[in-house]
């Protein structure tokens, strides 16, 4: 048995071993990667220079003073081109009372480059009847149902272009995705930003130009064009996920408050958002949509002060405003992963070492995980997911199962936080394994995710239940005794009448189990408490990077009192006590899977967790000892007076 474990441990040192260069070039890339782009929305620079009686070239300088980058160009719409009087409808042949149906549109567009430019658009993009705009003839005829027709792109205005050069800023072209697009249309639109000299590209509306069939095309353009392409994150447009895995993760993350969201918050907030945003989700690109709808004395001042505040948030945690850069390629070839995997392959073998003992179905079993965590690499087909998914169930496991809380004794004063430290430790190397298995530039752009967290957080903890509610760590007997005995006690719990307040209680910690799973991850703000919300500001102001209420308020300090009663010989709710304390478990390794959040972020989080949560464990120690001690004196107290 215990040959068998050190032949584990050594081949987990040796996947450690391995990871270290992987996640040391990781921290490396994420510690060079400081400049962070402010681009703010042309059009609401221009209604912020009406609302306070500005020029636009003084608008645009205040903020760029301010720690803004870039300002995002729009390509106009025809509807758009209309509406500000840059054209008009002269005249329309067919049936036009009814929107959706179908006529010939005649516009008239009197400045004859800005005409030249419509007509190149129209015939990319849609097709125009006649030869187009001539003196002659200043008018430019289209077929189609309005409603559809208004929304054809057709190309940017040269002089907002260089109101923003003016300024000093970078323009970020807005390409707009028409109705009917086509590989035509799409190569005008880059080829007319790339004349106007833009190099970077942030789309406007709900989908990426090319949704969905030809976004290959859009990728190839940005790879012919060396432009920067400006991914929005949390699936604001549709075929962002596809164009980023297409450009294997060369992109900019970019977050950005929406309109209606940013109503309901506080100027606070929204700076907050976005320093989380660039701290912890590698977010080099803030879309930031001025305050227009607020009621100050002053919107240019308000405005200034805004952009102000997210950029002295942004040095409060070392970035600065400035051009954003694509990620590094890393680890791009996996070369390391056949031994990574062999220290995941340790893992499982050692956990089921602790179940199984070591016997032959332990040989036969372990030496097919180690087997595939070597070979991981050749196997076709999604293996180092499944492998990483493998990883994240046993370490949890093993950590709770090595502290063995079925078993008394040990000092009260000292078996708490050493078994919380070898808990969290187990669980901490197979993060660790994961997380150089899986951390490459894809993954670190968050362009292919780790699709097994919600499993990984709730295999471990019904693992916990069933071990130690089962007694199945009890090797003093055969594995066949024990699940002997284990099937009589399942079918004599299952036989258990059921009161009213047992069904409330199944019903409350179901509810308590679904409510977690769904929240775990990056939970949104619209689902926090405000209880929860104050908490969480509050250990973000302290400490910046918030641990997990899972582990620091739940989990560890559950552990810890578990470890304590089973010191003291009694064995109180030990299969509840292990059950939760595993969450705390499963959590600390899920978080080395947020491979898109700093590994020095992920690593003080876990921290915090454990010291926290170690600390809140040993308080609640003393309050239990404190209240068996004044028991006896009450009851005797008590007897006296009687």
């Amino acid at each position: 048995m215990r040959a068998a474990a050190a032949v584990c441990l050594v081949l987990i040192a040796i996947g450690l071993a391995a990871a270290i260069p992987v996640l040391s070039g990781r921290v490396a890339i994420e510690a060079r990667d400081t400049s962070v782009e402010l681009v703010v929305d042309y059009d609401e620079a221009a209604t912020l220079a009406g609302a306070s009686g500005l020029a636009l070239d003084e608008v645009l300088r205040r903020l760029k003073a301010q720690g803004i980058t870039g300002v995002g160009v729009a390509e106009d719409s025809l509807d758009r081109l209309l509406r500000t009087g840059r054209g008009e409808i002269v005249m329309s042949e067919g049936p036009t009372a009814e929107v959706g149906e179908t006529a010939v549109v005649s516009i008239r567009v009197l400045d004859p480059e800005r005409a030249a430019r419509v007509a190149r658009n129209l015939t990319a993009k849609w097709r125009i009847q006649g030869e187009g705009w001539t003196p002659e003839d200043p008018v430019l005829r289209a077929m189609g149902a309005t409603d559809r027709l208004a929304q054809v792109g057709v190309g940017w205005e040269p002089a907002r272009i260089e109101a923003v050069r003016r300024a000093g800023l970078e323009p970020v072209a807005r390409p707009l995705d028409s109705p009917v697009i086509s590989a035509e249309g799409i190569d005008h639109t880059f080829e007319e930003l790339m004349s106007h000299g833009m190099t970077s590209v942030l789309f406007q509306g709900k989908f990426v130009l090319g949704n969905r069939d030809l976004i290959p095309q859009t990728a190839e353009r940005i790879r012919a064009g060396h432009l920067k392409y400006y991914a929005v994150e949390l699936d604001v447009q549709e075929g962002t996920d596809q164009l980023s895995g297409l450009l294997d993760g060369q992109v900019i993350r970019t977050h950005s408050i929406g309109e209606a969201e940013l109503l309901r918050m506080s100027r606070e907030a929204a700076v907050e958002r976005f320093a989380r945003g660039v701290r912890e989700r590698s977010i080099r690109c803030c879309f930031v949509r001025l305050l227009l709808d607020r009621a100050c004395a002053d919107p240019m001042e308000h405005n200034a002060e805004y952009v102000g505040m997210i950029r002295a948030a942004l040095a409060a945690s070392r970035f600065v405003p400035g051009s954003a850069q694509t990620m590094p390629v890393h680890n791009e070839d996996h070369r390391l992963d056949p031994l990574i995997g062999l220290g995941i392959g340790g893992g499982v073998s050692l956990a089921l070492l602790l179940v199984l003992g070591a016997g032959r179905a332990w040989m036969a079993v372990s030496l097919g995980c180690v087997a595939f965590g070597l070979a991981q690499k050749w196997v076709p087909g999604p293996s180092r997911e499944a492998l990483a998914l493998l990883g994240a169930l046993a370490f949890p496991m093993l950590g709770i199962s090595a502290i063995r809380l079925d078993r008394p004794g040990g000092r009260p004063t000292v078996r708490p936080l050493a078994a919380l430290f070898i808990a969290a430790a187990a669980s901490a190397a197979g993060g660790v394994l994961v997380a150089g298995l899986m951390s490459d530039t894809m993954t670190m752009m968050r362009v292919e995710q780790f699709r097994g967290t919600k499993l990984a957080l709730a295999g471990p903890v019904l693992a916990a239940a069933l071990l130690y509610g089962f007694d199945l760590l009890d090797q003093s007997r055969p594995l066949t005794t024990r699940l002997a005995v284990a099937g009589p006690r399942l079918r004599q719990i299952l036989a258990t009448p059921m009161s009213l307040g047992l069904l409330l209680g199944i019903l409350v910690a179901a509810g308590g189990a679904a409510y977690m799973l769904a929240r775990s991850g990056n939970a949104a703000a619209s689902t926090q408490t405000g209880a929860e919300k104050a908490m969480r500001e509050l250990l973000e102001g302290l400490l910046v990077y918030r641990p997990r209420t899972k582990e620091f308020l739940i989990g560890h300090p559950t552990l810890v009192v578990a470890a304590f009663l089973a010191a003291l010989g009694r064995p109180w709710g030990r299969t509840l006590l292990a059950t939760v304390a595993t969450l705390g478990l499963t959590s600390l390794l899920n978080t080395f899977c947020h491979f898109h959040t700093p590994l020095i972020a992920t690593l003080l989080r876990s921290a915090y967790g454990l010291i926290i949560g170690g600390m809140l464990g040993m308080v609640a120690c003393a309050l239990l000892a404190a209240w068996w001690k004044v028991q006896p004196e009450r009851r005797g107290h008590g007897a006296h007076k009687v």
